[in-house]
This record gives C-alpha cells, sequence and structure tokens, in this order.
C-alpha cells in the first residue's frame, strides 16, 4: 500500500479566549507568560510575534495543565516559570516546574483542591516565590486556606495563622506577606463577610488584619462585604481593589470576582510603603466617590456614594510616575456577561505599549495613547471580531452584543 504522508499545523485563528491573566518576569526582557481558565498556559514568542501553547505535551489521561489557576516567576532565574492547577479533585492540585521557559516540566502535588474554571480565577495570582528565599512558594487557595513549601513544592504546610480559607492572592510586598481573602470562614453573619486583606511581617507565622473599607449591607445583595480583588505596587505606595458580591450572582460566597461579572460597591485603597517595608494606615482614592473623576456619567457620582460596580485590575505605570490604571466589574442588565468582564490592566515599564487590558472570552487591548480609542486587538485585518456571547431576546426577535463598561482612571 502507498504511504502517503501528511503535514498538519495549526489555523491561525485571530481570536481571544478567557485570558485570565499575564505575567511579564520582572527583571528578563522578553519573558511574557498567559494563563486562561480552560486552555492552558502560553509563553508569548517575541520574535515570531506569536503565543506559544505550553500543554501541548498533555492527554486525557490527567489534564490538570489545561486548568491553570496561577503562575509565579523567580526573580533570579528566568528561566524558571510554576504553575499551579488542577482538575478539581480533592487533595490533589497540581505544581508544574519548568526550567527552561516551558518547553518541559516536572511536577509536584499541592495537597488542595485547584481548578482554573472555578470561581475565583479572575483574582490577582494566587502563586508566590519568596523574594529573599526562592526555593520557598505562598499558595493561595480557593477555600482551603494559605500554605508554604521550603523546598519548590516537594512538602507543603498550612499556614494556620491566617484565619481565613476563602482567599484570592498572595504577594510580597516590601518587607509584608499580603493576602487578600473573600470573608467567608470569617463571615460576620449569612448577609455579611469577614475580613479582606492580612499582612504578616514574619513569613507567615502570624498575621493582622489590614485597614480595608467599610462594608455595607445592600438591599438585595444575598452576602455583602469587601473582597480584595487585585494589586499594584510602586516605589511609595500599595494600591488594592475591592468589590462586594451584587444581587445577581449565582454564587454568593465565591462570586466575588469575574465569576459572575456582577459586583457592586467598589473601592480604590492607597497603602504608604515606610523605609522599612512595612504597610501603613491607607487612603480611600476611589474614582468619583472619593476623588476627582471625569468621563461619561462618572460627574453623577457623589462623595461617598455607593457604587453600582466593583473594581478587579490595578496597575501603576513605571513609565508615566503618578499614573494609575483601574478597570471596573459591572454586568449590565442580561444574562451571561460573566466571562466578558475587564479583568486585568498591565502598565509596561518601557515601549510603544503603555496599556496592555484583558478582556474575557474576548481577548485585550494594547494601548499606545491613553487619549486616542483603541484598535480591537483581538480583530482581523477586516475588522471581524470573535464574541464568544451573545444574547437572543425572544421577546423583542432581536440578538444583543453584551460588553462590560471599562473605565480607565488616569489619576496624575
Amino acid at each position: 500500500m502507498q504511504q502517503i504522508s501528511y503535514r498538519y499545523r495549526n489555523l491561525p485563528i485571530p481570536g481571544g479566549g478567557y485570558v485570565t491573566g499575564f505575567l511579564f518576569h520582572p527583571k528578563q526582557k522578553d519573558v511574557l507568560y498567559a494563563r486562561t481558565d480552560i486552555g492552558g498556559t502560553y509563553r508569548f514568542d517575541f520574535t515570531e510575534r506569536k503565543w506559544i501553547s505550553l500543554i501541548s505535551h498533555v492527554t486525557a489521561e490527567d489534564l490538570s495543565e489545561t486548568f491553570p489557576i496561577a503562575l509565579a516567576l523567580d526573580d533570579d532565574r528566568p528561566n524558571v516559570l510554576y504553575i499551579a492547577c488542577g482538575e478539581n479533585k480533592p487533595k490533589k492540585g497540581v505544581l508544574a516546574i519548568s526550567e527552561d521557559y516551558g518547553e518541559t516540566f516536572y511536577y509536584e502535588r499541592i495537597p488542595v483542591l485547584i481548578h482554573g474554571n472555578l470561581n475565583g480565577r479572575g483574582t490577582a495570582d494566587r502563586l508566590f516565590v519568596d523574594k529573599e528565599a526562592p526555593d520557598t512558594l505562598y499558595f493561595a487557595s480557593q477555600q482551603e486556606g494559605l500554605y508554604l513549601s521550603a523546598d519548590r513544592g516537594k512538602n507543603w504546610q498550612k499556614c494556620r495563622a491566617l484565619p481565613e480559607d476563602h482567599l484570592t492572592f498572595v504577594t510580597q510586598v516590601g518587607n509584608a506577606l499580603l493576602v487578600g481573602s473573600a470573608g467567608v470562614t470569617t463571615r460576620k453573619s449569612n448577609t455579611l463577610r469577614g475580613h479582606s486583606l492580612y499582612v504578616s511581617y514574619d513569613k507567615g507565622q502570624t498575621f493582622t488584619a489590614l485597614e480595608a473599607p467599610a462594608s455595607h449591607e445592600i438591599e438585595g445583595c444575598r452576602l455583602n462585604g469587601q473582597v480584595a480583588q487585585r494589586f499594584g505596587v510602586d516605589h511609595k505606595y500599595l494600591y488594592v481593589t475591592f468589590a462586594s458580591t451584587e444581587r445577581r450572582s449565582y454564587v454568593p460566597e465565591n462570586g466575588y470576582s469575574c465569576d459572575s461579572g456582577d459586583t457592586i460597591d467598589g473601592n480604590i485603597l492607597r497603602y504608604p510603603i515606610d523605609a522599612e517595608g512595612r504597610i501603613g494606615k491607607p487612603e480611600n482614592i476611589t474614582p468619583g466617590s472619593y476623588a476627582k473623576v471625569t468621563g461619561i456619567g462618572q460627574e453623577k457620582i457623589t462623595s461617598g456614594q455607593i457604587l453600582d460596580y466593583g473594581f478587579s485590575a490595578i496597575s501603576a505605570s513605571p513609565q508615566v510616575p503618578g499614573l494609575l490604571l483601574a478597570a471596573t466589574i459591572v454586568k449590565d442588565d442580561g444574562d451571561g456577561i460573566e466571562e466578558t468582564v475587564h479583568l486585568n490592566v498591565y502598565s509596561l515599564p518601557k515601549g510603544p505599549t503603555k496599556v496592555i487590558d484583558i478582556l474575557g472570552d474576548l481577548g485585550g487591548f494594547a494601548f499606545e495613547d491613553l487619549d486616542t480609542p483603541c484598535d480591537n486587538s483581538f480583530a482581523d485585518e477586516n475588522g471581524n471580531r470573535y464574541i464568544t456571547y451573545c444574547y437572543l431576546s425572544r421577546t423583542y426577535s432581536s440578538i444583543f452584543i453584551n460588553f462590560s463598561r471599562f473605565a480607565l482612571f488616569p489619576m496624575l
């Protein structure tokens, strides 16, 4: 029988999936990764100008790497990549470790349930490499507390000093270990969350509550209370965004982020960082309700007003001193917008691009001029936009394409 050779390759689809986070290496040029909720992890090839999938080796026997919840990089070893991922199996989370920029991996266990498509996937990264002790990793799980490994994931222990198990992120700011929480374990009542932000100055041996915005009991909301979403840092300040679960969320306890696209009572706090690396008393700089803001509809906001949207992404620009970028999470009338919210914004340290914005299942934008509307980065050469959700109204026999509102607040 004559042998016929075939050559297979991927079709170039100029669309965008649910990208839940970018991660640039803080020191090494041209090292950039992206995580998705159900599509694995990607590395950007700056020479070929394309994204490279890091899960081509994955088979149906173990799909853990298809569902990353967090990425982490080593400041002094740019070749090292850590991915926390899992298949939603109790105590069988996976830590995928690469020492060659994602070309190959070996694996360790994280003894908690992990899945990249579960609630909480839209917050800041949950995996962090200690800057002073790079073999030490911290993992903020979705609902089982904070874990620490001193040997690059071989062994883990729970940081039991932290009173909350439902977490949103972990990072290091100055000399502080900062942890965001959803306030479920420490909830004050059936309708009010517990505290949302904690700090440790002894590597997780003890924690204290860091001042956060006041929570409000809002009519119609099944579970009220501020949840720390994401953070940004510059040489003087720590910035943290907050939001409360809105009325239409189908997951009250964990529906605090893009998981319902439905948040309310947003706040942004700015914390000073002193010369010793300690975090000071915050100032509320929320656009509109606490700080001056311009924009369509923004002039109607009054001082101290409870906003009808929450905040998610935030980034302090290293290019433009004093420039702070923030994005909202809001659900307009209609269903299904949970995966079309703005998840994060990044301000690049140099180059023509000033801001990168992630927009749920639609991909994202790259702004070179903050005063000029950006072309759709997920459109093809004919302007076609790859939208993954539309709403059919049977009442009016119409199709509505839903987008979230996005607010870009430059604060100089």
